[in-house]
């Protein structure tokens, strides 16, 4: 542990800011406004727009590295109904849902003035994709009611005109 007296050097340090009580920032460091920290570097207003729109995209590209991941997740999971596979389909279902409900919160970091509408597009699409997927391991899996045996409690009984046994009728 460095003693007060070589904290307050001011020639280790090259000042004596901090001898003064006051506190600089460390090199590099800018606050965190985005406007500020591009005022401060000479940017336009067009690059900073091409910035955001950037920021935007990649929004949109880490959620269509979802689709990879949980295709990857559907071939681990197998054919067979099994706990495992219900916590992943639940995770595949939820995690969408969740994203596409904050999805305008998270694109009003970047820029409150901008509306980014063909990101929010691709975003929602590659959410609906993830949740494509879903129901179609759930459809696989026989989870999802498609066929018509699956609906054959809703269909009337028809009562037999005769019964036969062996070569006797009834």
């Amino acid at each position: 542990m460095l003693s007060k007296w070589q904290l307050n050097d001011p020639r280790r340090f090259g000042s004596t800011q901090l001898s003064k009580g006051k506190e600089s920032s460390p090199p590099g460091f800018s606050g965190p406004n985005l406007k500020t920290d591009l005022a401060n570097k000479g940017l336009n207003a067009t690059s900073a727009a091409e910035l955001k729109n950037k920021i935007a995209w990649n929004m949109v590209t880490k959620a269509l590295g979802q689709l990879p991941m949980n295709l990857f997740m559907m071939y681990m999971m197998g054919n067979t109904v099994q706990l495992i596979t219900f916590f992943m389909l639940t995770y595949m279902i939820s995690g969408p849902i969740a994203a596409l409900s904050n999805m305008n919160k998270e694109f009003e970091k970047i820029s409150r003035e901008e509306s980014f509408t063909l990101q929010k597009l691709a975003f929602i699409g590659a959410q609906l994709g993830v949740m494509g997927l879903a129901a179609w391991k759930c459809s696989g899996l026989g989870l999802i009611p498609t066929t018509q045996a699956d609906w054959l409690e809703f269909l009337p009984f028809i009562e037999p005109r005769e019964f036969s046994s062996g070569s006797v009728a009834l």
